[in-house]
Parts: C-alpha cells; sequence; structure tokens
C-alpha cells in the first residue's frame, strides 16, 4: 500500500472541504468531478481487502446527480463534500493503521536481530577456554 499517495489523497480530500461551502453549479460540477478522482485513486490505491469498505463509504452514483435539476446537483456536490469529510477520517485510520504495522514489523525484526547477535555473542562466551 502506497502511504504517501493515501496521504495525498487525504490532504486534497481536505482541501476541497476548506473551500467556500456555498456551491454554484459550476461549483458542484467540480466537487463532484473531484470526488470521483478521489475515489478512482483510492481503489487504485488500497488493497483489495478494503474496496468492499470503501464502496460502502464512496458511493459511485453521485455522478448521475450532475444530470438533474440545479437543486439535485447542489445537493450532489454537498453529498459529495460530506462523504469526503467521512473518507478523510477513514483515511486517517487506514494510514495509522498500516504505519503502524509497518513500525510493528520493523521493530520486530530488530528485536529479534537483536537476540540472534546476544545469542552469538553468548556463544562465543560459552567456548571460551578457562584459564
Amino acid at each position: 500500500m502506497d502511504i504517501d499517495l493515501l496521504i495525498r489523497l487525504r490532504a486534497t480530500a481536505r482541501a476541497v472541504l476548506e473551500e467556500d461551502q456555498k456551491q454554484s453549479l459550476g461549483q458542484a460540477q467540480a466537487v463532484v468531478d473531484i470526488y470521483a478522482q478521489i475515489r478512482g485513486r483510492l481503489f487504485e490505491a488500497v488493497p483489495d481487502e478494503l474496496h468492499d469498505e470503501l464502496t460502502g463509504l464512496m458511493p459511485a452514483d453521485l455522478e448521475a446527480d450532475l444530470t438533474g435539476t440545479a437543486h439535485i446537483k447542489i445537493a450532489a456536490a454537498t453529498r459529495a463534500l460530506t462523504t469526503l469529510r467521512a473518507i478523510a477520517g477513514w483515511l486517517d485510520g487506514v494510514i495509522e493503521s498500516a504505519t503502524r504495522a509497518e513500525r510493528l514489523s520493523a521493530e520486530a525484526e530488530a528485536y529479534a536481530k537483536e537476540r540472534v547477535r546476544a545469542e552469538q555473542t553468548a556463544g562465543l562466551l560459552s567456548r571460551r577456554p578457562n584459564p
């Protein structure tokens, strides 16, 4: 899993959320377009075992709402923004989980190497002849 990509996507979602909340029709289209781009990139970035969870959090049907009335288009953008808020939090959890797993793996590897080194040193000491 590319943690750096996930961090960039999270930052993108948060940047969209920081924009002015008053939506014009043009902004509605842009927000839903960005939502779709982030959604697509996330499906590429996360492992397959997270796809079902991501599908539940990020529906693909928002783009269909852009063919409706102005009210429906703005509602689609509002829904996209709400979903992006949730995704930013979800990404926090995914990134934390992945980095914790990497850290634990590195710590276990370091411990194992130290243990082998200690056992080798102990073995060398026990082989020394007594004076």
